[in-house]
């Protein structure tokens, strides 16, 4: 529960001090919005169905995670976020905590989610960490830093066509 709640105060971190200025590119008074909706969610390990070294004991191919599974709970998460959307509205900027790279958060944007405008992305890593945060964004993002640290190795914003 420490560790969840940590996550979620670095990934506010991020977002509201290094990713605070969530505006659209060309802004002016019809394009920006007076206020937007975020949705914090800590998936609790999502590993990608790929081994590279960092992964937790039961997230490796021996010990039965498979791409498939993986694909199972983008998808179980993708439509959580759809469901709860279908109450209120879908969130302007979403953050994901314990993911384990930036492929992960850009599966989720192109997957079920893709027509809901999330075309910008961005995961921050903590060195020694087999997992980081990421978010999903409908607005892009004017400037970011990683919390972490400054190593451009270590965090990716993308984004999309």
């Amino acid at each position: 529960m420490k560790n969840a709640i940590k996550s979620i105060i670095v990934f506010l971190a991020l977002v509201f001090s290094g990713c605070s200025a969530f505006q659209p590119a060309a802004p002016n008074e019809a394009t920006i919005p007076a206020s937007f909706t975020a949705l914090v969610w800590n998936v609790q390990a999502l590993f990608d169905g790929e081994e590279n070294g960092s992964e937790y004991g039961e997230y490796l191919p021996a010990a039965g995670w498979t791409k498939e599974k993986y694909n199972a709970r983008i998808t179980a998460i993708s439509q959580a976020i759809k469901q709860a959307a279908s109450t209120n509205s879908i969130p302007d900027i979403i953050g994901i905590v314990e993911v384990e790279n930036s492929a992960v958060i850009e599966d989720l944007a192109s997957g079920t989610l893709s027509g809901y405008g999330f075309l910008w992305t961005a995961f921050a890593a903590n060195p020694g960490s087999a997992l980081g945060i990421g978010f999903l964004s409908r607005f892009p993002a004017k400037r970011c830093k990683n919390p972490f640290n400054n190593n451009p190795e270590r965090y990716g914003a993308k984004a999309g066509s």
